[in-house]
């Protein structure tokens, strides 16, 4: 559902801390692309307290156009509505 999305915050992160030209930045979009769903389970495990900044802006800048509701859980969408809500106060 998400893939895409965590395809290219993974991306993001591996290239953040290099000077990569863009040959290289395109092999490591390449490489990120051809795992396999639980190699990118483990890639996720791997840099997670790096690679969920990067999700986070994935998913706010939402690249793709999804649904908020397909890129989110519902009740992660109704709490944010909630907090929206209370911040109008």
């Amino acid at each position: 559902k998400m893939r895409d999305e965590v395809e290219e915050a993974l991306f993001r992160c591996k290239i953040n801390d290099k000077t990569l030209n863009d040959q290289a930045k395109e092999a490591q979009r390449v490489k990120v692309s051809q795992l396999t769903d639980e190699e990118l389970i483990t890639e996720m495990r791997k840099y997670k307290t790096k690679y969920s900044a990067f999700l986070a802006d994935v998913i706010r800048e939402n690249p793709n156009k999804k649904q908020p509701n397909a890129l989110i859980t519902k009740a992660a969408f109704d709490a944010f509505n909630t907090i929206k809500g209370w911040m109008s106060i």
